[in-house]
């Protein structure tokens, strides 16, 4: 079981201008795969924040961090370049991501502006490799630091949604072979069902117990955890 940390960088994503739809359709993706989203962070487009919060998630030891967010051309989109600056390494430009721009912007509609947004979107850290983005200009990239792998994806919802359904999806995740199952309850409090339930729940550590309360009622899920651990065996 990979564990997954997702971070979404944007100040847009904290004032409240912008929803962070990104990281719960991750989240909804990563259900099928053997992959446990144990954290998802949201931060604003600062260096010392982006800085501070990779390291913290890096002394975690999770085996993959999903960033997204922080790829554009303007000022404030600073992901790449803070992460050159928490690894002390030089940037590099992708030869091919700006041979690919510049087909998008030919030669009589450039100046000097678009080449510098060509070359800014065509930037990745040493050690890290492209991860093509053919919905938009960002290009995107992975790499390690430690023991947990990075994927830096644009924000953009429908260039990210689609570089994780074509790169990181059958390259790094594998469908999960362990089995959940939702039981609903209604006339019965969370409180009320837990203490029914609590020696079952204490008895059973390699499942997962999660309770959600909603209008109509309780709904228990449980999740194995590891692959020999059956929910069918619980009594």
């Amino acid at each position: 079981m990979k564990l997954v940390c997702i971070l979404a960088i944007g100040d847009e994503l904290l004032n409240g201008s912008t929803i962070d739809t990104n990281s719960q359709w991750i989240k909804e993706q990563l259900r099928n795969f053997n992959a446990n989203v144990v954290k998802s962070i949201i931060i604003p487009d600062n260096q010392s924040s982006i800085i501070s919060t990779i390291n913290s998630i890096i002394d975690e030891s999770f085996d993959f961090l999903i960033i997204t967010g922080g790829l554009g051309p303007t000022h404030d989109d600073i992901t790449k370049e803070s992460i050159s600056t928490l690894l002390g390494k030089d940037m590099y430009i992708d030869s091919e991501h700006v041979k690919y721009l510049k087909s998008i912007y030919p030669s009589t509609y450039r100046n000097k502006k678009i080449d510098c947004m060509i070359k800014s979107q065509a930037m990745l850290v040493n050690s890290f490799k492209p991860i093509e983005n053919n919905l938009g200009t960002a290009l995107g990239m992975v790499g390690k630091i430690e023991d947990t792998k990075l994927f830096v994806l644009p924000g953009v919802p429908l260039e990210m949604r689609r570089i994780f359904k074509d790169y990181i999806i059958p390259n790094y995740l594998s469908e999960s072979s362990l089995e959940t199952f939702t039981f609903r309850t209604s006339g019965i409090s969370e409180s009320k069902l837990y203490l029914l339930l609590e020696d079952i729940i204490n008895e059973n550590s390699k499942l997962k117990f999660s309770f959600l309360p909603h209008f109509y009622g309780v709904n228990l899920r449980m999740s194995e955890l590891e692959v020999e651990s059956s929910i069918g065996q619980i009594e």
